[in-house]
């Protein structure tokens, strides 16, 4: 044996690379479950977003759309009267934003930071309607764009 630990090879020590290799594997394959699970609770949990006796209970879609405007209101209030002014209910943004847990709105790489804090957060439901709140304003230019071409220069005001 050498110095420092490790193996000198042959062996199915660190230096051969069989070793690294199967607790590569092993990791590998440990993250799989992991990331399995994670996902499978996440989505448990979303479920109800998607069932439509619940919609209007405290549980359902409606509930956290209306926790979102008032929110949105409370957090963005020029934003949200401007929203209000043109007739843009947030159902038409935060339904897809929030159902779908932002998965259309940002790049793989966001989406994966997003829910690594959504599955360490127990109250990971709030934690995306903060989220959200702050995505509003971000998104303020594209939603003028959309509004002046469905509606012409009502977008303006959105300011």
């Amino acid at each position: 044996g050498g110095e420092g630990g490790g193996g000198e090879g042959g062996d199915g020590s660190l230096e051969d690379g069989s070793y690294s290799a199967q607790l590569i594997h092993a990791a590998w394959e440990a993250i799989e479950a992991d990331a399995f699970f994670c996902f499978t609770a996440l989505m448990s949990e979303v479920r109800d977003h998607f069932c439509s006796n619940l919609d209007h209970t405290a549980l359902g879609i409606t509930a956290r759309i209306e926790r979102f405007a008032g929110l949105l209101a409370a957090k963005a209030p020029p934003l949200a009267a401007a929203l209000d002014n043109i007739r843009v209910a947030p159902t038409f943004y935060a339904f897809r934003w929030i159902s779908l847990l932002m998965t259309q709105e940002l790049d793989l790489p966001d989406v994966l930071r997003l829910w690594d804090s959504l599955l360490a957060d127990e109250r990971r439901f709030d934690f995306l309607l903060y989220f959200c709140v702050a995505m509003a304003p971000a998104t303020r230019r594209e939603m003028r764009r959309e509004m002046r071409r469905r509606c012409g220069g009502d977008a303006a005001e959105m300011r």
